[in-house]
């Protein structure tokens, strides 16, 4: 199964919402390296009882991996929380990466 992501971009950082409903804190990861954000984790399913007849199974389980490439981070300033099954990692942008307005004087 695949969560859903959203990444969102200001000046100054990148958000990152990753929707995981299910999976506990323990079972998720996410490490950047050489710019690559990495996302993995896993839903573990629920015992399974044989005797039940299922009528419906839409609920997915497994492993997950999503991966997001950035050129412009600080490695120093990355955050991430989980909460209510959604998790949320800011990663700064440089300070050279930032737009910066270029003032023009006239002759």
């Amino acid at each position: 199964w695949l969560p859903a992501m959203d990444v969102s971009e200001t000046d100054s950082e990148y958000k990152v919402h990753l929707e995981a409903p299910g999976v506990e804190k323990d079972d998720i990861k996410a490490e950047l390296d050489d710019g690559v954000l990495t996302i993995s984790g896993e839903k573990k399913s629920e015992t399974k009882d044989e005797s039940k007849n299922h009528y419906i199974v839409e609920r997915s389980y497994g492993r997950f991996t999503r991966k997001l490439r950035f050129n412009d981070i600080d490695s120093e300033k990355i955050s991430a929380v989980f909460k209510n099954g959604v998790l949320e990692v800011t990663l700064s942008k440089v300070e050279a990466a930032k737009p910066k307005q270029i003032d023009i004087a006239q002759n």
